[in-house]
């Protein structure tokens, strides 16, 4: 009977702990446009003016920060299409909501 606490207080704890680390792991993702995104943001996809998506797995590049892909004066698709940086809307980047001091207050919150 004590062999199967124990193991039933193990996988209670292996469950909360897998639950905490997912929770932790999940990134955010952010719609910026195109004029405001920093150049090191890792970029997820690109919204363009016409409402078509291009995820960053479509774009011939070496790395997919902004500055690399919205740098240059073409961005070159592996179909062979081009795309213009002028043609970009929006930006969706990855962690781009992580910037914010956890120590400051909402402007809601009182002293």
């Amino acid at each position: 009977m004590k062999a199967v606490i124990q193991v039933l207080t193990l996988i209670a704890l292996s469950f909360a702990f897998n639950q905490d680390v997912s929770a932790q792991s999940v990134e955010t993702l952010e719609k910026v446009p195109a004029s405001r995104v920093a150049p090191s943001a890792e970029v997820d996809s690109l919204e363009l003016y016409d409402g078509d998506r291009i995820s960053v797995v479509q774009i011939r590049r070496r790395n997919n920060s902004a500055g690399s892909i919205l740098g240059n004066s073409q961005i070159e698709l592996n179909n062979g299409e081009i795309v213009y940086p002028e043609e970009v809307r929006f930006a969706v980047v990855r962690g781009a909501g992580n910037d914010k001091n956890p120590h400051q207050k909402n402007p809601h919150q009182q002293n």
